[in-house]
């Protein structure tokens, strides 16, 4: 298999390189997968678009960033670009402060909010007591869900996982049962048995 490019962007702030990483697509569903849609697995590697800079710690979009080099050779050689290294991710309470503060657009406010909802529930992906959301967590939440199209099956299901970790069963219910789909049903079948249940945690997706 040809290794996926890495591109080579450069900090806006401090100039430093970092790397941006590529890998194929996968889908949203299957083993490493959990029912808030994020997936954790040794093939799907996680490529972030928001990003702290290691150096200056200034948060950016990748995207914005200055492209400087492609590189499509074996992974961690970087001739030129020795020096790039990898961004940071942001932690729950970082993207909570960014939408405390507001978004310019539509897609950055979801894409923060979804990324708070995973980054916020990977506490609860180890098996232990239930914990409860902070209210940062319900208000976020509350939030992503009123930014959701129903019309689209991928928000549907979001919305309906939202639904369910608010605790908020019937709603919940009412959503899943819109969901037209084949490719899902394994999908519809755990969370209408997660809803029936009255489980509101965040649980792996099969």
């Amino acid at each position: 298999m040809t290794p996926a490019p890495t591109m080579i962007r450069k900090c806006s702030e401090c100039s430093t390189l970092i790397l941006q990483r590529s890998t194929p697509s996968g889908k949203a569903f299957g083993p490493g997968c959990w029912t808030d849609g994020k997936v954790i697995a040794p093939f799907l590697t996680d490529i972030p678009q928001l990003v702290s800079c290691p150096a200056c710690r200034t948060r950016q979009w990748l995207s914005e960033m200055e492209l400087v080099g492609t590189l499509h050779g074996p992974d961690g050689y970087f001739g030129p670009f020795g020096d790039a290294v990898e961004p940071e991710l942001l932690n729950a309470s970082e993207y909570f402060q960014l939408v405390e503060h507001g978004l310019p657009t539509v897609y950055k406010e979801r894409y923060v909010r979804f990324r708070a909802w995973w980054a916020a529930n990977d506490v609860r992906r180890s098996p232990r007591e239930s914990i409860p959301l902070s209210h940062s967590e319900t208000l976020n939440l509350q939030d992503l869900a009123l930014l959701l199209d129903e019309s689209d099956v991928k928000d549907l299901l979001s919305k309906v996982e939202i639904m369910r970790e608010l605790g908020r069963f019937d709603e919940a219910l009412a959503m899943l049962d819109k969901v037209v789909g084949g490719d899902r049903s394994s999908i519809v079948q755990n969370m209408r048995r997660l809803i029936e249940q009255r489980d509101s945690s965040v649980r792996p997706q099969p």
